[in-house]
């Protein structure tokens, strides 16, 4: 398996597994990566995708209780359906529907899934505070074995050297993708209005889904899926490193980033998101 570690410049490492030049977690099956292609897609499918930390385990709670019409916590954890985890054949045995999970690009998703134009839910959320909240999953997680500052992990992912990407040409991918398949169903879903009304965002994607539920549901799904509940409810099926942090559910709130960011890293940043982001249709949701 390519394994790879990638080097900060005060010479602490990452650890990745390239696949054709695209990075992943340094725990993840090459050769499950490339059977994505020709993963089979059923008709009631659904998909999440978003770049990390960006709400996909709230948005697999939200998802799965309108589609059961029930706000009852999903029995399973959110990797169990998750498209780059997952052999064919555990996907197969998945009943339906699937709620797919992934972090991949547009053209990187199953090949059935552009045909047959699966509902996909693409989550956004301000980068800063996903790199936040990603460098402390990666300083958490071992199989990372990255023991390196703030400051230098933040250089690392201006220069895009994480695993599935950079955050930047995530975003501008799926833009292009949105601007060549228009009629491809795709609800853009921010984080930060989810935080701001949790009960209008399930109503919304409800009406997405074809799987309306009342106002009540709606209600109780957004209860249900409060950070604080999931965070307890879903304490059995979240990862835990060896030292007992329950890593998947830390803060889960909007603006973090700015207990994290000093002067001059918020001029660096705000420099590359500049550049990157120039012209894009979100570029004004998280400018400075």
């Amino acid at each position: 398996m390519p394994h790879i570690r990638v080097l900060d410049r005060s010479g602490h490492g990452l650890n990745f597994v390239d696949v054709d030049g695209n990075w992943f977690p340094g725990d993840v099956d090459e050769q499950l990566i490339r059977k994505i292609p020709n993963m089979e897609i059923r008709d009631d499918d659904v998909i999440i995708c978003g770049w990390m930390r960006s709400g996909t385990h709230w948005t697999f709670e939200v998802t799965n209780m309108i589609l059961t019409g029930s706000a009852k916590t999903v029995e399973m954890p959110k990797q169990d359906q998750m498209i780059e985890r997952i052999s064919l054949d555990q996907q197969r045995a998945l009943s339906s529907p699937r709620v797919l999970n992934t972090h991949l690009q547009f053209h990187q998703l199953p090949v059935g899934a552009r045909q047959k134009k699966t509902k996909i839910i693409l989550l956004l959320r301000n980068p800063r505070d996903c790199a936040v909240s990603w460098f402390n999953f990666q300083k958490t997680i071992e199989y990372f074995d990255y023991d390196g500052s703030w400051e230098d992990w933040l250089h690392l992912f201006l220069e895009g050297k994480m695993d599935w990407g950079s955050w930047f040409d995530y975003v501008r991918h799926w833009e292009r993708a949105l601007d060549q398949n228009p009629d491809h169903p795709v609800f853009v879903l921010q984080y930060e209005e989810h935080k701001a009304d949790p009960v209008e965002t399930v109503e919304r994607l409800s009406r997405f889904l074809d799987c309306p539920v009342s106002t009540d549901l709606c209600r109780e799904i957004a209860s249900e899926c409060s950070f604080h509940k999931m965070k307890e409810n879903k304490r059995d099926f979240a990862w835990t490193s060896q030292s007992g942090v329950h890593v998947h559910y830390r803060k889960g709130v909007v603006g973090d980033w700015k207990n994290w960011f000093k002067e001059g890293q918020c001029e660096e940043f705000d420099r590359v998101y500049r550049q990157k982001m120039a012209g894009s249709r979100f570029e004004k949701l998280w400018a400075s």
